[in-house]
């Protein structure tokens, strides 16, 4: 499926409306985060993913506060719902958030208001691949705002 539009509470594909409902995202949240807790997921911090690396240079934050983050995710935090672009894995469904977090800048002895890029796929309900975790590139949507 391709989305081609998004309107109020639905997201559009080829035409057909597809409602979220706050409570799926409640839902899935809950389950994520369990995992969480649990440990049972991993953050992609490779050659692919250089966003998601820049942060962690310009900016003191470790696996521990991701987890922190992660965790403090609510249902006003969601975005969007995207089908995952990889062929092999198109039934795969990636649930992208954001959020402000307040850090301390690297080699500054300040810190600054941070809008996050969230986007992670829950595997069959065991194991939460957080696929990025970057400063936002542009301003995002939250769809229940």
């Amino acid at each position: 499926m391709i989305v081609i539009g998004i309107s109020e509470n639905a997201i559009i594909f080829l035409g057909m409306k597809i409602l979220i409902d706050k409570s799926e995202i409640a839902d899935y949240l809950t389950k994520a985060k369990k995992l969480i807790v649990q440990n049972k997921f991993s953050i992609a911090l490779n050659s692919n993913r250089m966003t998601n690396l820049s942060l962690f240079d310009e900016y003191l934050i470790d696996e521990e506060r991701i987890k922190i983050i992660l965790l403090d995710l609510t249902e006003d935090d969601f975005c969007e719902k995207v089908q995952n672009k990889h062929v092999q894995f198109q039934h795969e469904w990636l649930y992208i958030f954001g959020k402000e977090i307040s850090l301390m800048k690297r080699y500054e002895e300040k810190s600054e208001v941070v809008p996050l890029y969230i986007k992670f796929n829950m595997i069959e309900n065991k194991f939460v691949i957080v696929i990025s975790f970057h400063k936002q590139k542009y301003p995002l949507v939250y769809y229940f705002r």
